[in-house]
Order: C-alpha cells, then sequence, then structure tokens
C-alpha cells in the first residue's frame, strides 16, 4: 500500500538545483550549505507536520494480462485494529563529480555506496467501506553511519507515519511525527528515508487484471519537486490472498535547465541526459498494509553541462542518486 507520493517539503530540490550550480560554477568542495540548509528546512517540516494531502499519481494499465482476471484491492475494509509487523531496511546514496565530457558514460553504476536504516514497524489499520487509516510506528533502529547513528536512531524509534489510504492502495494524506526530543539532524535523516520508503510504489489498477498484467504510476518523486518518476508493475503471480510484483524504475529531472541567474552568474546550466537502472520484486498480502518481502532498487545518473560548453575539454557535473528499499 505504500505508494507514490507528492508534499510540500522540497529539501530534496535544494540539493538537486543549487548544488549543481554550485559544482559548476565553484568546485564539488565549496556546496556543503545547501545540504546543511536543505537538512534543516527537513527536520523544521517533520516537527511540525499534519496531515497533507497527497497527489494521485497517474496509472497507466499497459497489458491486462492473461488467463483469470480479477479486481486487485486490499482487503482491510470492515476491520478493526488490523495489526502487522516486520522489518525493513531503507537507504539512500548520493555522489557528486566533476568529470569530463569526453568518454562520459551517461549510465549510472549498477553498485553504489547507500546509508541506511534497520527498523522494526508495526503497523496498526482501521478501516472504513471507503479507505483505511494505517499508522506505521518505527523501533529498534540500526544506521550504517556510526557518526551519526545516535542522533538518528533516536529520532527513528517511535517515528510515527499515519497514512489514508484507498483499497487499491492510492494513499490520500500523510502525516509524519518524530519523538519530541530527537535531535533536528536525526528527524531530518529519518524523513528522507521514510520518503524513499514511500516511493515503493504499490498501487493497483481498477480494471480487472491477470497474471502477466503491466501497469505504470507516473508521479513525482516524494519529497521533491525536482524529479519525475515512471514506476512499472508486472503481476507475475496473483493469488486469492496476495500478489508477486515486479518493479522497475524510471527517474528524470522537472526541468531541462537551470538558471544560473539565480546564483549570479549568466546562461543555463542544462540537463545533457538521465538514466535509472532499476530492478525489484515485492510480495503483498491483501490482508497486510505493507508489503511482507521483497527488494526495490534504482540508481539515477544525471549528467549537467553549461550551455555552449560542448568542446572537447569540456566538463560535466554528474550525479548519482541511489536508493533501496527491502522489507522482510
Amino acid at each position: 500500500m505504500l505508494g507514490l507520493m507528492v508534499m510540500s517539503r522540497n529539501f530534496a530540490l535544494s540539493t538537486f538545483s543549487a548544488v549543481t550550480v554550485c559544482a559548476l560554477a565553484f568546485g564539488v568542495g565549496a556546496c556543503g550549505s545547501a545540504t546543511e540548509e536543505s537538512t534543516q528546512a527537513a527536520a523544521t517540516a517533520t516537527e511540525d507536520a499534519g496531515a497533507l494531502n497527497v497527489d494521485a499519481p497517474k496509472l497507466t494499465l499497459v497489458d491486462e494480462g492473461t488467463g483469470e482476471k480479477r479486481v486487485l484491492e486490499y482487503d482491510l475494509t470492515g476491520k478493526k485494529d488490523v495489526v502487522d509487523s516486520g522489518h525493513l531496511y531503507v537507504a539512500q546514496g548520493f555522489s557528486q563529480q566533476m568529470l569530463p565530457a569526453e568518454g562520459l558514460n551517461p549510465l549510472p553504476p549498477e553498485q553504489s555506496d547507500v546509508i541506511g536504516l534497520n527498523a522494526d514497524y508495526e503497523a496498526t489499520s482501521v478501516s472504513s467501506p471507503d479507505a483505511s487509516m494505517v499508522d506505521i510506528v518505527l523501533a529498534s533502529s540500526r544506521f550504517d553511519d556510526l557518526s551519526r547513528a545516535e542522533q538518528v536512531q533516536s529520532a527513528a524509534d517511535g517515528f510515527d507515519v499515519k497514512l489514508s489510504t484507498l483499497p487499491t492502495g492510492q494513499i490520500r494524506t500523510v502525516s509524519l511525527t518524530a519523538p519530541q526530543d530527537s535531535a533536528d539532524e536525526g528527524r531530518a535523516a529519518v524523513e528522507s528515508l521514510v520518503m524513499a520508503l514511500l516511493a515503493t510504489p504499490v498501487q493497483f489498477p481498477t480494471d480487472p487484471v491477470g497474471e502477466g498484467a503491466v501497469w505504470e504510476l507516473d508521479s513525482r518523486v516524494p519529497g521533491s519537486n525536482a524529479l519525475l518518476q515512471k514506476t512499472t508493475l508486472t503481476a507475475t503471480k496473483i493469488s486469492d490472498s496476495g500478489v508477486d510484483l515486479e518493479v522497475s524504475i524510471q527517474q528524470r529531472p522537472t526541468q531541462g535547465a537551470l538558471d544560473l541567474g539565480d546564483v549570479g552568474l549568466t546562461g543555463e546550466l542544462k540537463v545533457q541526459s538521465s538514466q535509472t537502472l532499476s530492478r525489484g520484486k515485492l510480495h503483498v498480502d491483501f490482508t497486510k498494509p505493507v508489503p511482507t518481502s521483497g527488494k526495490v532498487e534504482s540508481i539515477t545518473r544525471i549528467v549537467y553541462g553549461r550551455a555552449g560548453d560542448e568542446g572537447a575539454d569540456s566538463t560535466r557535473v554528474v550525479q548519482d542518486m541511489s536508493t533501496q528499499v527491502e522489507y522482510s
């Protein structure tokens, strides 16, 4: 049921645009403040968060599949206090380089370094005929970066994600609440990771489908107005109790160029290319609000260059952004 969403927080946009402009103009090492400022904004947003409306992704049924067809939906309606528990791992990675344009590989690497959070969770669902309220609380967390582990884990243990959802898995509203005594940096890190978790796209079409059915979800990347995401889901196996899904993801910037005038320079910073490598499989139990098993990974490489800078000695800003989500 965790699905694609758009929220009013925009901390990822600061890293995506301002850092890139700084890197091209002044060098990669001059841009640490943009990330720091966006982290502070994310922490403030989490602490003050109420329920936020979620933009529904555009769903396109590409292939209805074969054999017996049925409507896929969550079976939480009419039940009270459906409690589910499990374990999840969610991780992100970001790297930025200045590289020569000549011989540059536009494809992202098959593997990248990520920093992630292991956590247990308990999910409680209370449903009405038309919608469900899902409450997910994290516990017993472990953060990969030992230098920040204490701050992040104090924010993660007890971090509360409340979702209003439809039987298709579409999320209508979300609210995020961190423990009151957690540090700003810890809250910001957990929120960023929860955004990646919520980008795991499990929303079903309203039409009946059979095995082999394929559908696409188009939306913005959660927590960011800077990236668009197309998620393709394939139903490889359907039973009365659940469905096995293959997942692939493609991401691209919302803007084809960034105006350097925003940092007092002339010209534009243009997107030269955007490529995503991804793979994923998930198992969904129709009676549980969170996938019970599976893993989704994606790495997106975006290459930027100055407009008109096409010489043999020209350089490019290369960003690699990685996300990994695993349920067990």
